[in-house]
């Protein structure tokens, strides 16, 4: 297996679990060293409170309210986010 860094400008990251424990804590991380980030979680209270601490950050935060047992509400989330950009990295962290 062939494994190569990625960076910021190679794409976004996506984390699922955004809101609370490890996702939470690996969001900021991310936002904070310049990426994109969509970061899903089911509860929309936990992604605004997440929003407000990363809005002065070097990155982008990109909430994304997401039950991920619903394969149809994840399919068109991502189909919307890969318009824009590619997806570099996913933390499937739910």
């Amino acid at each position: 297996m062939n494994l190569k860094p990625v960076k910021p400008e190679d794409g976004f990251a996506w984390i699922t679990g955004a809101g609370k424990g490890l996702g939470r804590a690996l969001t900021v991380r991310l936002v904070e060293a310049g990426w994109t980030v969509l970061a899903s979680a089911r509860t929309e209270s936990d992604l605004e409170a997440l929003a407000d601490e990363t809005r002065t950050f070097a990155g982008k935060l990109v909430p994304l309210p997401l039950d991920i047992t619903n394969a149809a509400a994840i399919q068109v989330a991502l189909d919307d986010a890969l318009r824009d950009q590619p997806l570099a990295l996913a933390v499937l962290n739910a």
